[in-house]
């Protein structure tokens, strides 16, 4: 989890998988512990998680194909 910084108050936050929402608006996090957002809506941030992990796989598909493998 991150942490706050110095002088911002500690916020709560409420997680289900890699979605979460502080102050009303919403996030994602990655597996290589980036945090996405805000997005105004739960929707808004499920759409741009997915939009992410598309763009990862074409990115990890295209160092495949660079690099030989199949």
């Amino acid at each position: 989890m991150s942490q706050s910084r110095r002088g911002e108050k500690r916020q709560v936050r409420f997680r289900s998988d890699r979605m979460f929402v502080v102050d009303n608006q919403w996030y994602f996090s990655t597996r290589e512990g980036e945090e996405r957002g805000p997005y105004a809506t739960r929707e808004e941030a499920e759409a741009e998680l997915l939009r992410y992990l598309y763009r990862i796989g074409e990115l990890a598909g295209a160092a495949k194909t660079r690099h030989g493998a199949s």
